[in-house]
């Protein structure tokens, strides 16, 4: 019986790195924006008690600086991954991803706090490892090809890898 893999392209991987970007932006937007709803208001309220407990000029200035920062930290937030996620878009359509062979040196487990376990796989060339999923970490070995994304950056990151034993990339 032949087994038949399936098969990329540079456009579905574009499409996928379209579908994951507009994925993250709405995470953000439904996390960050109603607990920006409860966050400012606390810290209004907590700005106002302490301002108005406060008698000394020097400490109601230092506090309402340190408040204002408490304050404009998840905003700060929100921006920068909002201002990431539009670098991203930009990338993805002027085409600058790479699509990249790389093969699996090892794989390791790390337990964390005795409980949470993070599974790692290692690739010749690369520096950094890549966390997998229990199935992909399962079903890898050493000697293994996967196809790695990465958008084209300073500091270039894996956004997607396609094993493969079950991939076959064609451009």
């Amino acid at each position: 019986m032949k087994t038949t893999k399936e098969i990329i392209t540079r456009e579905s991987i574009g499409q996928e790195l379209r579908a994951l970007n507009r994925k993250s932006v709405r995470h953000e937007l439904m996390l960050l924006v109603p607990g920006l709803l409860i966050w400012l208001p606390l810290v209004l309220f907590l700005a106002a008690e302490i301002l108005s407990s406060v008698a000394s000029l020097l400490l109601r200035v230092l506090s309402g600086i340190a408040l204002c920062a408490l304050a404009a930290f998840p905003v700060l937030a929100l921006i920068y991954m909002l201002c990431t996620a539009y670098t991203n878009t930009r990338l993805l359509a002027r085409g600058a991803f790479d699509v990249e062979a790389y093969e699996v040196s090892y794989k390791s487990e790390e337990y964390i706090n005795r409980r949470y376990v993070v599974e790692r796989v290692y690739f010749v060339g690369l520096k950094k490892p890549l966390e997998v999923g229990h199935t992909t970490y399962q079903l890898t070995s050493a000697g293994d090809v996967f196809y790695l994304v990465t958008y084209r950056t300073k500091k270039p990151s894996v956004r997607l890898a396609y094993a493969a034993k079950m991939y076959e990339y064609s451009e």
